[in-house]
């Protein structure tokens, strides 16, 4: 009996196993998000470490997240790619 194209599909898989690179940029990323998400919550705290300086620290963690973001993910994608067309080629 032979499988649907969709059941095939289904049991294919879609991501590319997790390099160490990409594992690295993934943790930093997500790092990166919780010190941005403790940035907005704890502002009181921030303002406590670098005084007036803590709105410039908070701007530079949001920027370096994007950065760090964009860069996974352009990453990942192209990764992700490159092992489903791998996988298509007989």
């Amino acid at each position: 009996m032979k499988r649907s194209v969709l059941i095939t599909h289904m049991l294919t898989p879609q991501a590319a196993p997790e390099t160490a690179a990409l594992k690295r940029l993934r943790i930093a990323w997500m790092v990166l998000c919780c010190l941005l998400a403790l940035g907005a919550i704890g502002i009181r705290l921030w303002f406590a470490l670098f005084g007036l300086a803590a709105p410039a620290v908070i701007f530079l963690l949001l920027l370096l997240t994007l950065l760090v973001g964009a860069v996974y993910f352009t990453r990942k994608v192209r990764a992700d790619d490159q092992w489903a067309m791998r996988e298509e080629t007989p």
